[in-house]
């Protein structure tokens, strides 16, 4: 068995209970799990000894929203100064004269994961809900191929758009499939994929796109088929820009009212943005008592003129709040160390009393721990015994952080280098000293720029 010695960390943030903080302390890993987390920790012949000395070491950090497949589509030029309908109007064309095959879908994926290791990130969720006619429906499994060959812990979803245009949808209905197809193909995915055993490298999650892409039967069927399956999630959007007035037109309830009549309100469910408009009390009210969860997205909500997610008044009635990056093609960089540096800036904008500001421990928290209840898991987001081997260590002694005063705040109050130092998943090296270490980095960048030029001419 392996064992890694990370050695005199000047700073520990365990994310536990009583969420304590080590300084000049060490990290045991042997094989997949922690075993002993403490200070002068001995080393044995054959260990790999890593200096963690001026370094921060903390969980991985937790992606509870992501697109891969969208890390080919950064910066089109028409979708810069544009609002959500222009910037999905204008991509969805794209997809539909050339859809991305899925040889292209697995090299998005290792970018994004590449992008995400890299930062910090071991553990990432997915949604991938677009299925063209003519290519294969094998875009979930190449992504988890592509977590597989890389070395992240994935959480990929059968995502679906089942509510075309010609039935009142917002999605056009060339991809929009049958629901008895998406929910046999889930099936079929959770078979061959789903473990949900303590460790489990790759857990599914079934995820609609949002209710004006999907009808009200496929949110039913879909709980219907989680409740058959311990351990696989729900995860849709809700409350983005145009679902508030189609929830009121068709149903005649607001969204948040809508998912609680579909059963998609738990512990169990995860609904992204939750950002335009801002719900009212009874919806903060509502998604608090049920332990519902909250992917707070701020840099796409910010580049695509959102409006507020209520995220303090989530956090006063005792709601669950976590921390995706949504998709590459509207987001200001793909992964959770931007976005947790924007949640504890912007939200200062439109709260006056400074005793409620959240503070860079509580976002980190949200990053690491809270994604990882989020996802049902309670073996990782803890730097403790027992715990599986996800980590993230990050150099404090670098020249964009010399004279910060608090090594865990300084990760986000100062500082442009993002790279980490050493990323552990599952106790295996993937990043060492701001390098990849399971795949070629330039042959892997040479592969997503021909693909990128190719489906975007």
């Amino acid at each position: 068995m392996s064992r890694i010695l990370l050695k005199n960390a000047t700073a520990i943030a365990t994310m536990d209970d009583e969420r304590r903080e080590l300084t000049d302390a060490d990290v045991l890993v042997e094989g997949a799990a922690i075993t002993e987390v403490g200070r002068d920790l001995a080393a044995r012949d054959g260990d790999t000894v890593i200096d963690v000395s001026g370094c921060l070491v903390l969980p991985g950090f937790v992606n509870t929203h992501n697109h891969l497949f969208q890390t080919l589509y950064r910066v089109t030029s028409a979708t810069q100064e544009v609002a959500f309908v222009d910037w999905l109007g204008y991509l969805a064309g794209i997809w539909g004269r050339m859809p991305p095959p899925p040889e292209a879908i697995e090299v998005s994926a290792l970018v994004n994961f590449g992008e995400m290791l890299l930062t910090g990130t071991t553990t990432s969720a997915d949604q991938h809900y677009p299925y063209w006619p003519g290519e294969p429906p094998t875009y979930v499994d190449r992504t988890i191929d592509a977590a597989r060959q890389i070395g992240m812990r994935f959480h990929p979803a059968r995502g679906c758009c089942t509510l075309g245009q010609s039935d009142g949808g917002l999605v056009p209905d060339e991809i929009a499939q049958e629901e008895q197809h998406v929910l046999e193909h889930a099936q079929e995915l959770i078979t061959k994929y789903h473990d949900p055993e303590p460790f489990s490298m790759v857990r599914l999650v079934l995820a609609p796109l949002a209710p004006y892409s999907d009808t009200e039967t496929i949110y039913r069927e879909m709980r219907a088929l989680a409740d058959l399956n311990p351990k696989v999630h729900l995860h849709t959007h809700l409350h983005e820009i145009a679902d508030l007035d189609f929830c009121l037109e068709k149903y005649g309830l607001r969204p948040v009212e809508f998912m609680e009549r579909c059963g998609w309100l738990g512990e169990d469910v995860v609904l992204y943005h939750m950002s335009s408009p801002t719900p009212n009390e009874a919806d903060v009210k509502m998604l608090a008592e049920t332990g519902t969860y909250i992917s707070q997205c701020l840099g796409s909500d910010m580049r695509l003129s959102y409006e507020w997610a209520p995220l303090r008044e989530l956090l006063d009635a005792g709601g669950n709040v976590c921390l995706g990056t949504t998709g590459c093609a509207s987001n200001l960089g793909g992964h959770i160390l931007i976005e947790a540096r924007l949640t504890l800036a912007a939200h200062r904008m439109r709260i006056r009393d400074p005793e409620t500001y959240l503070s860079a421990r509580d976002i980190l928290c949200m990053a690491t721990r809270g994604g990882a209840e989020a996802l049902g898991r309670d073996d990782i987001g803890v730097i403790a015994p027992g715990k599986a081997a996800d980590i993230a260590v990050f150099d404090l002694d670098r020249i964009d952080r010399v004279g910060h005063h608090d090594p865990l705040a300084a990760l986000l109050y100062c500082g442009a280098s993002h790279y980490t130092k050493v990323t552990l998943v599952n106790g295996q090296l993937v990043v060492r000293d701001g390098e990849l270490v399971t795949v070629d980095e330039p042959e892997l960048v040479t592969r997503a720029k021909d693909w990128a030029s190719r489906l975007v001419s």
